[in-house]
């Protein structure tokens, strides 16, 4: 497998700029469109796996600080 590498150009004019973040927001708006509910859902999902989690470590907080 090859690597490619795409150089980014990180100074544009300021008009440029605009279009950069108009293209972004479109983007956005396009995959929240398409992807919004599933990505909802699948955090939702995420959120109940980690509070059920028997591998989490339950740390005693309380120790004094020697001030």
């Amino acid at each position: 497998m090859t690597m490619k590498f795409t150089q980014l150009i990180t100074y544009w004019e300021p008009d440029e700029a605009l279009e950069i973040i108009v293209l972004i927001d479109q983007l956005r708006d396009l995959l929240w469109a398409t992807y919004g509910e599933d990505n909802i859902r699948m955090q939702q999902e995420g959120q109940h796996d980690h509070a059920a989690s028997e591998a989490q470590l339950d740390l005693d907080f309380n120790d004094q600080i020697p001030f």
